[in-house]
């Protein structure tokens, strides 16, 4: 079954995966850019395209007759790889990665497969992506690891794949102790359940343990229904923490 989007919306997707770096409001204006603008040559530019949309039959031509190489990078570093993941399609990503795609090439100098997978919250792409070698700890020029933007911006499973694959709970390169700032900030109390299960540090920034406390006690009315709030509640008094219970 084709799973890919239409064209048309793809840069949408990898443009919008770009502005979550800076805002959680980045839906709230549109933008549109075309496969020929990121992919000027035309073996190329039809190598993006069947990518996106699954057509592996012109994706084996063009390798072989036109000499389109997998990586072949088109504007602001895009590879067929990135276009195939902001598409959503599995198909064009499998083929890709099978015919040995780098997973870890960053593109718009600040992202790379992984981290528009994880932004548009596609658990089976990243799934794909870790199996094939793309680094869970991986960071462009200080642009966040996909660890830091799966809290924010995707849902459990995305995280957890991220932590079975050993990305750090504690985060990387001066976000240390952010993802669970994060994921509690928004919220996300799954998300925070996953960090704590893989031993994310509440303690690790200065005044973590006092911020954290006064952010249970605030939310406790709120969300004590919520079972991964509950248990999110256990783990921190277990941890030493004195919570209103």
């Amino acid at each position: 079954m084709n799973t890919s989007r239409p064209l048309g919306q793809v840069g949408l997707l990898l443009f919008a995966a770009l502005l979550t770096s800076c805002t959680q409001n980045f839906f709230n204006e549109r933008f549109s850019m075309s496969t020929s603008y990121y992919f000027p040559d035309g073996n190329l530019y039809a190598f993006a395209s069947a990518a996106a949309e699954g057509k592996l039959e012109v994706m084996d031509q063009l390798i072989q007759r036109q000499k389109v190489e997998v990586d072949q990078r088109g504007r602001e570093g895009l590879t067929a790889l990135a276009w195939a993941v902001g598409a959503k399609s599995l198909v064009g990503v499998d083929w890709l990665l099978r015919h040995g795609a780098q997973t870890d090439r960053a593109f718009y100098g600040a992202m790379t497969a992984l981290t528009v997978a994880v932004t548009l919250d596609e658990a089976d792409i990243v799934a794909r992506l870790l199996k094939a070698g793309a680094d869970p700890n991986f960071e462009v020029e200080g642009n966040g690891s996909p660890l830091s933007k799966a809290v924010r911006y995707a849902s459990a499973p995305v995280v957890n794949l991220l932590l079975e694959a050993n990305a750090r709970a504690d985060g990387i390169n001066g976000e240390e102790g952010r993802p669970l700032v994060y994921a509690l900030s928004l919220n996300k109390y799954d998300n925070a359940l996953a960090l704590l299960e893989h031993k994310a540090d509440p303690r690790f920034l200065p005044n973590m343990e006092l911020w954290i406390t006064n952010w249970m006690d605030k939310m406790q009315g709120k969300y004590s229904g919520d079972p991964a709030f509950q248990k999110v509640h256990e783990l921190l008094i277990k941890a030493g923490f004195k919570l209103k219970v």
